[in-house]
């Protein structure tokens, strides 16, 4: 599984996401076994891997300890199920939702360790992109409900790459913690990208 768009062009520059920190260089590729994450799902990985998942609007998050052997990612497509609307009470549905994904998986990591500061969290997506008014943009209410949750369940955010009006491929190395992050735009034509780069904070 080498490549999600095989159309991507690394060579054309897209605009910057609006918020970016602690986001590492794209890296080669690790020959790890490779796993697809689909847009209403959440993993919790016991044997070396790497998850591809690719966003928009929708958020990922994933929490990271070697210490305690702590992995595991969410890709929630919406913050919270409608008015009225309950989350459907089994299977991948209910991981749609920021609401539900994320203190799932906070949940998981406190019971492999007490204490949240020694597990690395990471925040990608949100993208605005079709450009719609904030008071109807999805994806920062995306970012901004995840932020609340993990802040509520005592998680500090140590890298994210969030907001802006480009897409995102994110790999996720489930045995060493690195994310990678490829930023690309989507338009009726063409789709094109350019990596991603930062330095690390970790």
């Amino acid at each position: 599984m080498h490549n999600i768009s095989p159309e991507i062009e690394d060579e054309t520059p897209v605009r910057r996401p609006a918020f970016s920190s602690g986001i590492p260089w794209w890296l080669p590729e690790s020959g790890l076994p490779q796993y697809y994450l689909q847009g209403t799902g959440a993993l919790i990985c016991h044997t070396p891997c790497e998850v591809i998942t690719v966003l928009g609007p929708c958020v990922a998050v994933t929490f990271f300890s070697a210490r305690f052997h702590i992995a595991s990612i969410c890709h929630c497509m919406l913050p919270a199920p409608a008015k009225g609307e309950t989350p459907t009470a089994q299977g991948a549905a209910r991981w749609k939702y920021v609401s539900e994904a994320v203190p799932a998986l906070s949940r998981h990591a406190r019971k492999l360790s007490s204490r949240p500061a020694s597990v690395e969290v990471s925040l990608f997506g949100g993208s605005n992109l079709f450009h719609k008014d904030s008071s109807d943009d999805v994806g920062m209410a995306n970012v901004t409900l995840a932020r609340e949750l993990l802040a509520r369940d005592g998680f500090k955010i140590n890298k994210f790459d969030v907001g802006g009006d480009t897409g995102r491929k994110i790999v996720f190395d489930m045995q060493t913690g690195v994310v990678r992050v490829q930023h690309f735009i989507l338009s009726a034509n063409k789709t094109s990208s350019k990596q991603a780069h930062g330095k690390s904070n970790a």
